[in-house]
C-alpha cells in the first residue's frame, strides 16, 4: 500500500506518523509468505507499541482541540488496536498461514 496525499491530515507529525505505521504494514505484508517468524513477530510487536503510542498522542491533540468526532475516532484506535492484536496472537500461536 502506498501513501497518498489525500491521507494527509494537514498536521505534520500525525502524517509522519500514519506513514510509519504504514511502512509497518507493508513490511508485515512483505513478510506474509517468508519464514523469519523472529522478524515477523518483531514487526507485529513494534506496531503494536507504536500504534498505541501515537493513538495516544493523536487523542491528546483531538482533546485540545475539542474535536468533536473524538470519541468515535477514539473507538476506531481502539478497534484497529483490537485487531493487531488478534494478528499477533494468532501468529504466535501458529494459525499465520
Amino acid at each position: 500500500m502506498k501513501w497518498s496525499v489525500e491521507y494527509n491530515t494537514g498536521i505534520d507529525v500525525i502524517d509522519d506518523q500514519h506513514r510509519r505505521i504504514l511502512d509497518y504494514i507493508n513490511e508485515i505484508a512483505d513478510l506474509k509468505y517468508a519464514s523469519d517468524r523472529v522478524k515477523m513477530k518483531g514487526i507485529l510487536d513494534n506496531i503494536i507499541d507504536y500504534t498505541q503510542s501515537h493513538f495516544i498522542f493523536e487523542e491528546s491533540l483531538q482533546e485540545e482541540a475539542n474535536y468533536k468526532y473524538r470519541i468515535p475516532h477514539k473507538r476506531v484506535h481502539e478497534l484497529f488496536i483490537k485487531k493487531i492484536e488478534s494478528y499477533r496472537e494468532r501468529f504466535e500461536w501458529g494459525h499465520d498461514k
